[in-house]
């Protein structure tokens, strides 16, 4: 992640991650939520149950195909993780751990076509039905690296606060959809 850019001033401004900036800058960041969601009480919408964030999620990138998607977790048993793309498809990515011991992490997902969306077309087309999986194995926090795609290429992943910075207009396409309620927190229920 970058550390700082000029400002229109030529003054240095600095990033730091969102969860610094909910905590140290509370008021600015309501604003932006109201902005956000053009909503003046958006943090009581959050309550709604049509309104949960995921627990995790982060965007996967592949810039030779000019695309991306989004991986997501919603359950805190981490035994169903949701794949979604820009066209609705939505796949299903069942873990397949290492060892009965989930902090040893995982080799991969197992995917699976779902009745979300526009399912996942790429089980039946591609016979895409495992997908590899790399991560940073020295970090604590096994911070991912790649997976591999229905076509066999690699996805690197990408923090949402990197790719709204490296890719402006892909990240207010996931925000349209994220506010027209194409969003993966429908796909909890299916």
């Amino acid at each position: 992640m970058p550390l700082s850019v000029s400002g229109p001033f030529g003054n240095e401004w600095n990033f730091i991650d969102p969860e610094t900036f909910s905590y140290e800058y509370s008021e600015w960041n309501d604003e932006f939520y109201a902005i956000l969601y053009d909503d003046d009480d958006w943090d009581e919408d959050w309550e709604d149950e049509e309104m949960e964030e995921p627990l995790w999620y982060s965007f996967i990138v592949n810039e030779e195909m000019e695309a991306w998607a989004v991986v997501s977790l919603w359950d805190e048993s981490m035994q169903e993780f949701w794949l979604w793309t820009p066209e609705d498809h939505v796949c299903l990515l069942i873990p397949d751990w290492k060892s009965d011991n989930m902090e040893d992490g995982i080799w991969g997902w197992f995917v699976e076509d779902t009745d979300e969306g526009n399912g996942c077309p790429y089980v039946e087309e591609n016979g895409w039905y495992y997908a590899d999986y790399t991560y940073d194995e020295d970090s604590e926090t096994m911070d991912p690296i790649s997976i591999v795609g229905p076509y066999g290429n690699d996805w690197m992943f990408v923090t949402p606060e990197d790719f709204s910075y490296l890719y402006p207009e892909w990240y207010y396409d996931f925000l349209s959809y994220w506010e027209e309620g194409q969003s993966v927190d429908d796909w909890e229920d299916g």
